[in-house]
């Protein structure tokens, strides 16, 4: 299995309020400019609702030592409604947590969340820093949902680019397989179909000129007859084919000897 990193775990946060809330990334409490106090959310989603407005914070932990040496969470608090720790399946336990926060397991192996201990909800003075940070984020187009930093997102854009250039050589070697063989079948579709043209006009030719009808061999149809020679070239319509034109040589020779007679 890949390594687990945190725009994995973003990603199925924002697949678990997706149609249910805002949900954004990296989401700061304020400007940046001239800021000393900033704090930087993983993920915040905000709920879709008058009555019951709630702002959910997660701070996402990849290793127990990012945990461990993890000293600024409780400046998320003033922020956000509710807070939770997301991290690996078994990565901390609940008992290590401060109680106003809850803990949510991410299974890398499904890639769904599941919550070990919900976060207590508190009553908070909403920062009106923080939702101008969230306007004006929304308004600019140079933000990389996801990701925290620009390089992460464009190593995942080259790898994704690389998995494509793949892709695209695979398909592309089939396609030229494909087309060569349809090729090679379209040259003996168009071979075949002109000896079995060229027969039928002969047959016609003896029964309005002569009278001589001859029988069908088979009774398949004329796209079947074709199908059966292009599928195997070795089949027994190509027998067939040779037998009528045989026969129809020899009748031709035996008129030819009857007017000899005659004359």
């Amino acid at each position: 299995m890949d390594k687990v990193n945190s725009t994995d775990i973003k990603r199925a946060l924002a697949k678990k309020h997706e149609g249910k809330s805002f949900f954004m990334t990296e989401c700061k409490t304020g400007p940046t400019w001239d800021n000393k106090h900033l704090f930087k959310f993983d993920g915040l989603a905000i709920d879709k609702s008058w009555t019951s407005p709630c702002i959910t914070g997660y701070e996402i932990k990849i290793s127990r030592s990012d945990f461990l040496q993890d000293n600024k969470y409780h400046c998320y608090l003033p922020y956000c409604n509710k807070m939770y720790f997301v991290v690996l399946k078994g990565l901390i336990d609940k008992k290590e947590i401060p109680s106003e926060f809850g803990l949510i397991y991410y299974d890398p192996e499904t890639t769904c969340l599941r919550t070990k201990k919900k976060a207590i909800y508190r009553e908070i003075e909403v920062s009106a820093d923080m939702l101008m940070y969230i306007i004006m984020n929304r308004l600019f187009s140079e933000r990389y949902p996801f990701y925290s930093e620009k390089a992460d997102y464009f190593k995942a854009w080259v790898d994704n680019k690389e998995n494509n250039r793949n892709l695209g050589r695979f398909v592309s070697s089939k396609m030229g397989q494909e087309i060569c063989s349809l090729s090679e079948r379209l040259d003996a579709l168009k071979g075949q179909e002109a000896a079995v043209t060229q027969l039928k006009e002969i047959k016609e030719y003896l029964r309005k000129e002569h009278h001589i009808y001859y029988p069908d061999c088979k009774d398949e149809s004329f796209a079947q007859i074709i199908d059966g020679v292009v599928s195997n070239p070795h089949s027994k319509e190509i027998e067939y084919i040779k037998m009528d034109a045989e026969n129809i040589l020899r009748q031709i020779g035996n008129m030819t000897k009857e007017k000899t007679n005659v004359t």
